[in-house]
This record gives C-alpha cells, structure tokens and sequence, in this order.
C-alpha cells in the first residue's frame, strides 16, 4: 500500500518545475500491473516509494530536470519514465534488474526539436547538447535570493540512436552529494560515440 502522507502529496513540488505526481505518474507497464494486481495504476507506480525516494527525485530535479527546464522549456520536455517501483520495473522488458529508476535518479525524456520523424541521430544529438550544456555550465540560475541554481549535470546518459523520431535519451542523476561522472553509451552499435 503506498503510505497515506505520500499518497495525498502528489502535488508536492520536487524541484523548480516537477511535482512528485509528474515523476511518478502511471505508464503503460503500471496499467498492465494494476489489472493483474486489482489494484489502480497510481498504487502499482507509487508502491514501495519512501522518503529516500522522494529526496533523490529532488535531487534529480535539482541536477537534471530544472537545468534542462531552464534550457529547453518545460513544455518542450516529454518524459517517459522517472521512478518506477519495483514491481513496475519488473514488468518492462529489457529494464535493468538495478534500474536507477527504482531509486529515483533516472529519468527516459525526450526534447522538443530533436525528436523528428524519420530523423536518425536524435537522440544523439540530444545527448550532445546536454553535455555541452554540462560542461559549459549552463541551465543553472543566479536569480532570486539565497545561493545559485546548480548547472546541468549527470551521471550517465544513454541515447537510443537507432530509433527514428524518437530521439529518447536516459540521465541518471549524480547521487545526493556528489558530482556527476559523466558517462555515456549509446543503445545501437552503429550509432557514433559521444564519449
């Protein structure tokens, strides 16, 4: 059962731009989920969810999601997937055992522009942008009191470049307190390096 304080709090603002309902709204796997379960989408994509959850959702928002809001525009950025509970997760094929998602430091987005149809390399130019964002320092704010906006940063990308008009690309969010690595790989064997 999803404890009741976060189950009425799904409009608690995570970030600048996100509320934890947005990062946790049911997909299609939770649908699916719920049928079998007897249970409703939003219990199937909320269970197991805890505190820790909610901070590193924080974390992703301060780290990934509001830089890439200040950037791009929130209306400009689609996501896919944010947290997925652990039941969830396991009924995604080809999700990772491990997923960063049940963790809350992963989210599957796409952006506005990069996403044509029939254009391949999307995603890769996508993921480009973002780490020249990171390592120009951008998407962060100096407006406002109190201390600066952080930049963009990240701790792994992946891109899915054989897939045209998609242009869907994976961050994970750098654990709360540390910077990000900054690794990259791509899905599809014949999409070009980034790294």
């Amino acid at each position: 059962n999803v404890p009741g304080q976060l189950q009425a709090s799904g409009d608690m603002m995570l970030g600048e731009f996100y509320t934890l309902y947005e990062l946790t709204k049911p997909g299609g796997a939770a649908t699916r989920v719920a049928k079998k379960l007897g249970k409703t989408p939003r219990e199937v994509s909320m269970m197991g969810i805890t505190q820790a959850h909610i901070n590193n959702l924080k974390q992703t928002c301060l780290t990934v999601l509001d830089p890439m809001c200040r950037l791009w525009g929130k209306a400009n950025i689609s996501i896919g997937s944010a947290y997925r509970s652990q039941v969830v997760n396991d009924n995604i094929a080809g999700a990772a055992a491990k997923s960063k998602h049940m963790d809350g430091l992963a989210i599957d987005c796409s952006v506005k522009g990069y996403n044509r149809p029939k254009q391949r390399g999307g995603a890769a130019s996508l993921a480009q942008h973002y780490m020249d964002a990171t390592t120009q320092g951008l998407g962060g704010s100096s407006t406002g009191a109190g201390d600066p906006a952080p930049p963009i940063d990240y701790e792994k990308i992946i891109y899915y470049y054989n897939e045209p008009g998609k242009g869907h690309i994976h961050v994970t969010a750098p654990s709360i307190g540390k910077r990000g690595s900054r690794g990259v790989r791509y899905h599809a064997s014949s999409g070009p390096d980034l790294s």
